[in-house]
């Protein structure tokens, strides 16, 4: 039943061990300058990703709820609240982690980019049918 959402069930876990790590064990970045840092570069990809294999996964489902027709933007959605879930568990949970707002807008970009290629792979999938 849920066998379209194994890479994205996966991918979850891999992004909640990634961001639980604790704050010891991360290399040390300097303080935010532009959304163009290395470790904002991870966010981007992270939750782009992320994204991209929910909206994939539930694009799969044959069933008439609204959510599944538009599985893109529910998935870009959805990705932002998991983006600032983890946010928010660093910067309360995590030891020598700092969840912060410019993370979190890294993640939101990486979902909205997410959506985009995804998008963009169901209308080439759509052509070629």
């Amino acid at each position: 039943m849920f066998r379209p959402l194994i890479p994205a069930i996966i991918w979850t876990i891999v992004v909640l061990l990634l961001t639980g790590i604790p704050g010891g064990l991360m290399p040390d970045v300097p303080k935010f300058m532009d959304l163009l840092q290395p470790d904002k570069l991870v966010h981007l990809f992270i939750f782009g990703l992320w994204v991209f294999l929910f909206a994939h996964g539930i694009s799969k489902f044959k069933s008439q709820h609204l959510f599944l027709h538009k599985s893109g933007v529910f998935s870009m959605f959805l990705g932002m609240i998991f983006g600032g879930f983890t946010e928010v568990l660093q910067y309360y949970v995590i030891p020598g982690r700092s969840g912060n707002i410019y993370d979190f807008i890294a993640d939101a970009l990486g979902c909205y980019i997410g959506y985009l290629i995804f998008v963009r792979f169901k209308q080439k999938l759509w052509s070629r049918g």
